[in-house]
């Protein structure tokens, strides 16, 4: 097998094909065919091709474990069976049953496994109804049918201490070579040489009776698990979508879980289990190398010539395989209910994106200011692309060079559509714009911040220089980014979205007014009040110059007549996907249209519609110009 293990050369494709096959072979799994087949085609490299996945979990303690086990419900029809170790009077059971409920998974058994006499790292203790049992107990019985039944090997997904495993192979010891066993646990370093890595600690007999027993087991060591960058806090993505008003039930649990953890033991959980979950799962994220070892009597693990053969961890990728576990957890089938709840999860000033630019290509990019009332955002786009979500190294991106920066609305992110990966703190040297505003019956020129909540008058030479605040629609990014990388023509239009040092808030009022990562941005979902929204029809994308510049007239004139009328004002322009918008306010749609009629007459641009709203719910009244 050489030296170190590639998951790299898996065949995604053809193991999803194999796993099918079986299932349909396999009396009983039809329900698990459908599953894999309503699944469709795996969107992450080195799907698996064994039959089905054991988990032995300590679940109920630190949340990783919870976590791992909810992207495997979510993600693995052939989850067959979780255990659980190092129990407390049956309650980790009890809480595993009642997470699989939750989560749609009744199918999948729950085992209560070895009771270690432990008390410590348990948080769940009153989130289980009454009304769930204890759960069975029949460990050697219940493997034995789960491999009876499989042609291909079993994974064996160890979480915890090994005593399940150990007491497996005492029993039913021909079971070992059914069985493909990974492990999170043991160190080479660990960061207190006086004593063991936790999991083999709890339990050093098992943990040496299975590394001496176990054919080439796979172990996940603290050594490359036991960093910051694999942990989720109450700022993380995946905690924010489990935090969300209204979120599914399951969501809840976990949410109150990782509360739990957070007020008694760490600010944190460190994702140990579900990176183990991965590397069994044969998903690119930890790399293994064929290693010998072995194991002292308090099972402290040290390279050994003469020892046993496992495949250790050497390294991960962290931010990839983050993105991952949250993308499992919030993209599957039950964790669209959150993705669908997308409008109501929290997105901040310094959250980190995904941009689809074509069917092989995500760009990077971020959310760096919010405007007054929080009624558009600047986002900013960096000269980094990715195959997926999942792959996008967060840090990097953000050192790349500054390609585009405009204001915008963030609809694709509470849609779903672009994908909320990270989150960084803004760079302080952002050049956010500052913009001209005139107002007044004898048009004076203010200098308007990025935000629209500083201004002061502006000089002739500012005037001049400065131009009126634009918005620009999502699809404007996402043709900007194809446009930078070949697949679409140059147009005009963009070099407006590219930053420009000349017209920022720092050097036109001294000080940058900085945003401050972290600020919740908070949306009015109530229904527009009475509007009236002016559509034309542009050349292209987003039309010619001089197409922009019509609208451009179109949205003063309109703005002056409202005013002078009292009316309303004409809060501001989009253009994109082959349409300019007029967006104009006021407090009664019918006067407010009959004001500004004229100006939008005027627009020699073909078809166009204006669409009158009276915020009341009631049919739009539109009008063809």
């Amino acid at each position: 097998m050489g030296e170190s293990r590639d998951p790299h050369e898996e065949d995604p494709i053809a193991d999803r094909s194999a796993t099918v096959e079986f299932a349909e072979r396999s009396d009983g799994l039809q329900d698990r065919t459908d599953r894999v087949h309503a699944a469709g085609t795996p969107p992450v490299p080195g799907a698996p091709t064994h039959s089905f996945v054991i988990i032995d979990t300590d679940i109920g303690g630190d949340a990783d474990d919870a976590l791992a086990v909810t992207a495997a419900a979510l993600s693995l029809p052939e989850l067959a069976l979780v255990i659980t170790c190092d129990e407390l009077a049956g309650q980790r059971a009890r809480f595993a049953r009642h997470l699989l409920d939750l989560l749609g998974r009744p199918d999948v058994p729950v085992i209560a496994g070895a009771d270690l006499g432990n008390t410590r790292y348990f948080c769940v203790e009153d989130l289980v109804p009454d009304e769930i049992p204890d759960q069975p107990t029949d460990l050697t019985q219940t493997v034995a049918r789960i491999c009876a039944e499989a042609t291909l090997p079993v994974r064996w997904v160890g979480m915890g201490p090994m005593s399940n495993l150990a007491q497996l192979l005492r029993d039913s010891p021909e079971l070992v070579r059914k069985l493909e066993v990974t492990q999170m646990g043991g160190a080479l370093n660990y960061r207190d040489p006086t004593r063991a890595e936790h999991n083999f600690r709890l339990d050093p007999d098992a943990a040496r009776q299975a590394m001496t027993t176990v054919f080439e087991p796979q172990l996940v060591t603290s050594d490359v698990t036991f960093t910051e960058e694999l942990a989720i806090d109450a700022d993380s993505p995946l905690y924010r979508a489990l935090a969300a008003p209204d979120a599914p039930p399951w969501a809840v649990l976990l949410r109150t879980h990782l509360d739990r953890w957070f007020d008694r033991f760490h600010r944190s959980t460190i994702q140990h289990d579900a990176l183990t979950l991965s590397a069994a799962m044969e998903l690119p994220f930890v790399g293994l190398t064929r290693t010998l070892i072995s194991l002292d009597t308090d099972a402290r693990t040290r390279a050994d010539p003469d020892g046993t053969i496992v495949w250790m961890s050497a390294r991960a990728s962290y931010t990839a395989f983050l993105n991952w576990l949250t993308t499992t957890i919030t993209g599957s089938d039950r964790g669209r209910e959150l993705v669908e709840s997308a409008d109501r999860v929290a997105l901040r000033v310094g959250d980190v994106f995904s941009v689809p630019i074509d069917d092989t290509l995500v760009g990077v990019g971020q959310i760096v200011a919010s405007t007054e009332n929080d009624d558009a955002q600047y986002l900013a786009i960096f000269d980094s692309v990715a195959a997926d979500p999942s792959s996008i190294d967060v840090g990097d991106a953000l050192s790349r060079r500054l390609i585009f920066l405009a204001e915008s609305h963030v609809e694709p992110l509470r849609e779903g559509r672009w994908t909320v990966v990270g989150h960084r703190p803004v760079a302080e040297s952002m050049p956010l714009p500052a913009w001209a505003e005139s107002h007044g019956p004898h048009d004076l020129v203010d200098v308007v911040d990025y935000s629209g909540r500083h201004r002061r008058p502006a000089t002739e030479s500012e005037a001049e220089l400065l131009s009126g605040r634009t918005t620009y629609s999502a699809s404007s990014f996402e043709s900007a980014l194809q446009v930078r990388h070949g697949l679409e023509p140059w147009s005009d239009f963009y070099a407006d979205m590219m930053p420009d040092e000349e017209r920022t808030t720092r050097r036109l009022f001294g000080t940058s007014f900085a945003p401050v990562a972290g600020t919740e941005i908070v949306f009015d979902d109530s229904p527009p009040g009475h509007h009236v929204w002016a559509y034309f029809t542009l050349t292209g994308q987003f039309g010619t110059e001089a197409e922009r510049d019509l609208i451009f007239a179109a949205k003063d004139r309109a703005d002056e007549l409202a005013r002078s009328a009292g009316v309303g004002d004409a809060d501001g322009y989009e253009f994109g996907e082959g349409t300019a918008i007029l967006f104009l306010y006021g407090p009664d749609a019918e006067a407010l249209y009959a004001a500004v009629e004229p100006a939008l007459r005027q627009v020699p641009l073909r078809p166009a519609r204006v669409e009158l709203s009276h915020g009341d719910g009631s049919p739009r009244t539109t009008v063809t110009l």
